[in-house]
């Protein structure tokens, strides 16, 4: 009975050996690229609080504290992305004294393999109110594929860009 369970066992492992694929570890992987529209994005942002550099974006402010942000956005799917808008959603009330923002260039679309930017600053009489700010701020991205309208909220990241 023991040689027949060793003979059993010693097949068993030779089909097992022939049946598996003799290099597991060199499968082919293969990434899927998105067929529609493939949204990525990089929010940064500082905070500055020297009064020179305050200054010089904005030579009459009275605020002890500048956020200057980027918002990038990108498009790499396969397909244009229709309608396209990128919002900062700022928390009311307003706690900013000043500010400014550039939109970049849009033309409604977002082609694929195509970036857009969204620069800006604003400018806080405190530390708290800009970190309120940073806090419950959003950034929505809005675009139509397929017909179907599609929308991405972000928050901004907790912590400035190093």
């Amino acid at each position: 009975m023991k040689i027949f369970l060793k003979f059993v066992l010693l097949i068993s492992l030779i089909t097992l050996a022939i049946g598996c694929p003799q290099d597991i570890n060199n499968k082919k992987i293969t990434l899927d690229v998105k067929k529609g529209v493939d949204i990525w994005n990089s929010i940064n942002y500082e905070i500055i609080s020297d009064a020179n550099t305050i200054k010089e974006f904005d030579s009459s402010s009275k605020g002890t504290v500048l956020i200057s942000f980027t918002i990038r956005i990108e498009n790499k799917g396969k397909e244009r992305a229709e309608s396209f808008v990128v919002n900062l959603i700022e928390p009311k009330p307003y706690k900013y004294v000043d500010a400014s923002s550039n939109k970049g260039i849009g033309h409604g679309y977002l082609n694929t393999n195509k970036g857009y930017q969204m620069k800006g600053y604003y400018i806080f009489s405190n530390l708290s109110d800009a970190e309120d700010f940073i806090e419950n701020s959003d950034v929505t991205i809005n675009w139509i594929e397929e017909k179907k309208n599609k929308e991405i909220n972000l928050k901004l990241p907790s912590k400035p860009t190093q």
